[in-house]
């Protein structure tokens, strides 16, 4: 269920409300993979598997992961956020945007993708005062969230889990490589019995500010090798994002 955002969340910190489509692919939808992916998705990079680096404790993985957003809620920035998942033979793309132009100003753009069909969603809210669009449909006031919220929660009965850190560069700047690989059963397919284990494999990049400018997740069936779900989310610190009111027609 999707549930509302406030003027503080952050895109990261709603993955533990994923919306209709994670329920969907945890209870059946794992055995099946895309065979083909696009360009952006492609972009998870398969290496992540033989990830190098110093192996840390849980607490070391997700502690600079916490302090990193905290941080990046200091800043006008811009999130864009791309999904992929698949199950019972059909495929969702998502596109999930976010705007923080501070102090109080956010804009939300979804863009949903299920069978060729495309469905888009806007919101912006300026102080206490909300917007909403639809589709190609007029700006209007709105009393409550128009948007729900991404994101899905982590995996239970865990097999093994491997935390890495090591410092590399991304788009040619110095930043730090954290890593994290699960094994764990996913006892809510309807299928278990046969799946076998599972695999959630996520990673961020933190630059030398201490700010996170990357996130990247799959997760899918040990056996098949070919995640069902797939996730790239870029963070751009920006103090030109201007949002403003759209202009209300009646």
């Amino acid at each position: 269920m999707n549930r509302p955002l406030n003027n503080y969340d952050d895109a990261a910190a709603r993955r533990g409300s994923r919306n209709k489509f994670t329920q969907l692919q945890l209870r059946g939808g794992a055995r099946l993979g895309c065979l083909i992916f696009s360009i952006v998705i492609i972009g998870i990079s398969l290496a992540g598997v033989h990830a190098q680096g110093k192996e840390i404790s849980r607490e070391e993985y997700y502690a600079p992961y916490r302090e990193a957003l905290t941080r990046s809620r200091e800043f006008s920035r811009r999130n864009i956020q791309k999904i992929r998942s698949s199950w019972n033979g059909k495929t969702s793309e998502e596109e999930w945007t976010y705007e923080y132009h501070l102090p109080d100003r956010i804009r939300y753009l979804h863009i949903e993708t299920v069978d060729g069909k495309s469905r888009r969603t806007e919101q912006i809210n300026i102080g206490k005062s909300m917007y909403c669009k639809k589709d190609d449909g007029a700006w209007s006031l709105a009393n409550s969230y128009c948007i729900g919220g991404s994101g899905s929660g982590g995996p239970s009965n865990i097999i093994k889990e491997v935390f890495r850190r090591e410092k590399t560069k991304l788009d040619g700047k110095p930043s730090v490589h954290y890593y994290e690989h699960v094994t764990y059963q996913n006892t809510y397919s309807k299928t278990a019995g046969t799946d076998g284990p599972s695999f959630l494999e996520s990673q961020f990049w933190i630059d030398e500010k201490g700010l996170i400018v990357r996130y990247e997740t799959r997760r899918g069936l040990v056996s098949s090798k070919m995640p069902s779900y797939e996730q790239v989310e870029t963070y751009v610190y920006d103090p030109t994002i201007k949002i403003e009111a759209p202009i209300i027609t009646k």
